[in-house]
């Protein structure tokens, strides 16, 4: 996601910012409804959706990996926060955060 929000939202401004997000939130979500009723709480902020959220500068988000450092982590994602725990701090990943959850085929979405 960095690369696509640096190179192609930011650079070449092929993509709209919103655009860019929609393409890795909510479109994926949609598409997977028929397979999974879970995903119909992903990719959407409001109440009863899951809490998976990203707070970036789209001024300053970087892909740092390449082919001589495929690990370097990306830049300029200042907090994410999966199913309500913080995995990322301050541009940091937390060690030992691990709060994802498997979505299985056909699963229905608990109330």
């Amino acid at each position: 996601h960095a690369k696509v929000l640096r190179q192609y939202v930011r650079e070449s401004q092929a993509l709209s910012l919103s655009a860019a997000i929609a393409k890795m939130t909510i479109m994926p979500a949609r598409m997977l409804e028929s397979y999974s009723s879970a995903m119909r709480r992903k990719g959407r902020v409001q109440p009863g959706a899951d809490a998976d959220l990203v707070v970036f500068d789209a001024a300053t988000v970087t892909d740092n990996a390449s082919y001589a450092k495929p690990l370097a982590a990306s830049t300029g994602f200042r907090y994410v926060i999966v199913n309500g725990t913080i995995v990322v701090d301050d541009d940091r990943m937390v060690d030992g955060a691990l709060p994802g959850r498997r979505i299985l085929r056909n699963e229905v979405a608990p109330r």
